[in-house]
């Protein structure tokens, strides 16, 4: 077999288009369907968490509440039945937390 026909094979074994030559097609598909699930739920909390933010502000109460964000990833930690780590579950939810929060304060500053 020739190089040319080596890297046609190579392209193909890594193509992730849908057909019967590629085992990995059907997974990635769901993976896919799943992340624009998770993209569409994460904005929505982040619109939901603006709202609570607009609300404290008009009612001059501190936004940034550390005890309610502990209570959430024990709540995360508590009901985590794997096959991620808890550990992984505080790094995510950790950085949602905080990309949300940082849009809370770019939008508060922008007003």
């Amino acid at each position: 077999m020739d190089h040319s026909q080596k890297d046609k094979n190579k392209i193909k074994a890594n193509d992730s288009s849908s057909s019967p030559e590629n085992p990995y097609s059907e997974f990635r598909e769901e993976i896919d369907r799943i992340d624009k699930q998770l993209l569409s739920l994460l904005n929505q909390r982040a619109r939901l968490a603006i709202d609570i933010g607009e609300l404290k502000r008009a009612r001059n109460e501190p936004v940034y509440v550390p005890e309610r964000e502990e209570a959430i990833l024990k709540g995360l930690q508590a009901t985590n039945d794997g096959p991620l780590s808890n550990s992984a579950v505080l790094k995510i939810f950790r950085g949602i937390i905080e990309q949300v929060r940082s849009l809370e304060l770019e939008r508060h500053e922008k007003k």
